[in-house]
């Protein structure tokens, strides 16, 4: 595990509502918190066998009832980036199609950019081959 690793997921872990509400209002307010949000970086593990993904790397994966009393349940994936990664946005891309291919629910990605440059900040990613 990196060294930052283990205060991020312990932080993530213990004020996930918080968190949530800093990034997400909306969702933050509409999330039952009476139901202890699930961890799914076991999932997480299993969908990327070849990568550090939910072992030595902040991607934490968790299921969350909504409160509006219908049984939905929406998974949010929190990401860490602490360093300046040119493939990134792919990647991530990868996690976010992987995550809902596999569980077919509502989906809410969020990255934390904790690296020391300023002017590396992602925001899209755009496949194109052939004019397609």
């Amino acid at each position: 595990m990196h060294e930052v690793d283990g205060p991020w997921k312990e932080a993530l872990d213990d004020l996930l509502q918080p968190f949530l509400g800093m990034f997400s209002a909306g969702i933050e307010g509409r999330i039952d918190w009476n139901e202890l949000p699930e961890s799914l970086d076991n999932e997480l593990a299993k969908l990327f066998p070849d990568s550090a993904i939910g072992k030595n790397f902040l991607d934490r994966l968790y299921k969350v009832r909504l409160r509006d009393g219908s049984n939905i349940w929406v998974l949010i994936h929190v990401e860490v980036q602490a360093q300046r990664d040119d493939y990134f946005p792919e990647r991530f891309f990868r996690y976010f199609y992987r995550i809902r291919d596999k569980f077919d629910l509502p989906l809410m990605c969020i990255v934390v950019l904790a690296d020391e440059s300023p002017s590396w900040r992602p925001s899209e990613y755009i496949y194109e081959f052939e004019g397609t």
